[in-house]
């Protein structure tokens, strides 16, 4: 896996965390792109993405840039499939 982002913080108390990427063009529409808790669990459903974390310095979350949620990629392809409809008949 090629590391794309590294995410940094301190956990300020200790307790689960669900932390996700997501697209926020439009507010009341987010895209999510990828869960950074339990990114190998492939479940759609949030609750499944808790991560319990202790409290402390240096916490990270690491990306490979990846979509595994699905919805990002299929959106950013609608345009482009609609203009090329026809082209290959």
């Amino acid at each position: 896996m090629e590391i794309l982002l590294q995410f940094l913080f301190d956990a300020l108390i200790s307790g689960y965390y669900r932390v996700s990427i997501g697209m926020l063009v439009i507010q009341n529409s987010p895209t999510l792109i990828a869960w950074l808790t339990e990114p190998s669990n492939e479940s759609p459903e949030a609750d499944v993405h808790w991560n319990y974390l202790s409290a402390g310095r240096n916490k990270k979350f690491l990306w490979d840039g990846v979509d595994t949620i699905g919805n990002w990629n299929r959106k950013q392809s609608e345009d482009y499939s609609w203009t090329a409809r026809g082209w290959l008949e």
